[in-house]
């Protein structure tokens, strides 16, 4: 008897539809929320779809910070700066953010890095009162494909599974 061969093609090919489409609607999400200051989530964001002989899977990659946004953070004092670089002063900077002199009194000539550093500064103390809301941009954009994708796996894997049935059948029927 001859063995079931799966080349699982049809399943493959999905899977990358899939991962290439979550990948536009996560960065459509983030542009859209204007979380994408250092564009480091962006930039950095990759899918991968492995096939091997057993399994089939689909991994993301990404910075490390994406669950602080995704699932915000309870109160706590983040980092101004990190030695990796990064932290809050990376995301100061590349905003724009400058502290507000109605609450705080500052020098008039003080150095563009140093009130980055002062805006980083307080913003961190605020995170450390309140916490980071949560945005739930990458759930958003599985939610809005996960049903769709379910039916169009579900009909790769009957095309793939018909594939490998007829083979066997058609080199049965010639051998």
């Amino acid at each position: 008897m001859d063995e079931l061969i799966i080349s699982w093609t049809n399943v493959t090919a999905a899977l990358n539809a899939y991962a290439e489409e979550v990948q536009q609607l996560y960065t459509e999400r983030l542009r859209a929320g204007d979380h994408v200051a250092t564009q480091n989530l962006i930039t950095h964001l990759e899918f991968i779809v492995n096939t091997g002989m057993t399994a089939t899977s689909v991994e993301l990659n990404l910075e490390d910070y994406w669950k602080y946004l995704e699932y915000g953070t309870k109160p706590h004092f983040p980092p101004i700066e990190t030695a990796d670089g990064k932290g809050i002063l990376p995301w100061v900077k590349a905003k724009k953010i400058l502290p507000d002199n109605s609450n705080v009194k500052l020098p008039d000539n003080m150095p563009l890095d140093k009130l980055y550093e002062q805006s980083a500064y307080m913003i961190a103390k605020g995170i450390s009162k309140k916490g980071t809301k949560a945005y739930h941009s990458l759930e958003e954009a599985l939610n809005d494909i996960n049903t769709r994708y379910e039916a169009i796996l579900a009909d790769a894997i009957e095309k793939d599974l018909d594939e490998g049935i007829n083979g066997i059948l058609i080199s049965g029927f010639m051998g």
